[in-house]
């Protein structure tokens, strides 16, 4: 099985990484929503330019509106979600046995706590846990930061610059499933020059 390296440093991960995957929690700051003077009306017409929020409930603490993604959908869909995700990104079957260990895993979970704390004990670049610092444009000049926390399901980044080529080789066929209508979509490429 190959999997790639990623180089630590005080227990984190040194440098940006490309994440892809599912966002299961989201969380705003009050205190910047007030400085941004933002009604809610616009913060959730702002998240819901990012994601679906149809998908998530809302829940407020004192300092924090935190949204959560429907437990359902997590379970009724990750599944087979990822076996499909995971098809496609590896094609040539490189990653098989991860990507089954992964599926065999969820099989046996119950809750979504329990996928978050699965998650959040790997350190592979494919299933893991991970909070991302995400900033929404609310005006030309002024944009809000929220966090995601995300159930990663690719990461790639800088410091292996030759693992894009899995990356790149996913969205390629991504694009090719997403718009097999059209014949052309066979010949889309994406590449690093």
């Amino acid at each position: 099985m190959k999997v790639n390296k990623f180089y630590y440093k005080e227990g984190k991960l040194m440098g940006r990484y490309v994440n892809m995957g599912i966002c299961h929690q989201i969380e705003i700051n009050k205190g910047a929503i007030v400085n941004l003077k933002i009604t809610d009306q616009e913060l959730l017409e702002f998240l819901n330019n990012e994601m679906d929020l149809k998908l998530y409930d809302r829940f407020e603490q004192d300092e924090k509106i935190i949204f959560k993604i429907k437990e359902n959908i997590i379970l009724d869909q990750l599944h087979d979600f990822l076996k499909f995700q995971f098809s496609l990104y590896d094609r040539k079957g490189d990653y098989k046995e991860e990507f089954d260990s992964v599926l065999r895993s969820l099989s046996h979970t119950l809750s979504l706590q329990e996928i978050v704390a699965m998650v959040e004990k790997r350190s592979v670049p494919f299933f893991r846990g991970n909070k991302v610092d995400h900033v929404i444009p609310v005006s030309y000049s002024r944009t809000l930061r929220i966090q995601l926390t995300m159930i990663v399901i690719f990461m790639e980044g800088k410091i292996q610059m030759e693992g894009y080529r899995s990356f790149l080789k996913f969205i390629e066929v991504t694009v090719r499933e997403a718009c097999n209508q059209w014949s052309v979509s066979g010949a889309f490429r994406c590449l690093i020059d």
